[in-house]
């Protein structure tokens, strides 16, 4: 497996992206996005599908806070985990559309 990782700052979204995919130095199969919860949530869908050209179940995206991009520390921006498998690596995504909440008392 070889993994490339790249971060962008770019308070844009789309911006963000588009400077993220023109780091990319070879093909790859999976990328995990760490996306700051400032960006709009409803566009990432859109721009990750459209600018990294994949296919809906070749990511994962969730909002992150901070995030490590090598070996700093990524605030309000994009963290991109780019994967290409070697031989027979493959990744099975699974996704449970609803999330029960357990709340705890003390």
């Amino acid at each position: 497996m070889k993994v490339q990782i790249y971060s962008s700052t770019n308070p844009i979204l789309r911006l963000a992206l588009e400077e993220i995919a023109s780091q990319v130095k070879y093909p790859f199969d999976f990328v995990i996005l760490a996306i700051s919860p400032k960006y709009p949530s409803k566009d990432i869908p859109i721009y990750v599908l459209d600018i990294l050209e994949i296919k809906e179940d070749q990511y994962l995206a969730f909002n992150a806070i901070d995030a490590f991009g090598n070996t700093d520390i990524v605030e309000n921006g994009v963290v991109a985990c780019f994967i290409t498998f070697e031989r027979k690596g493959s990744i099975k995504k699974f996704i449970k559309k609803t999330l029960q909440t357990v709340n705890f008392q003390s």
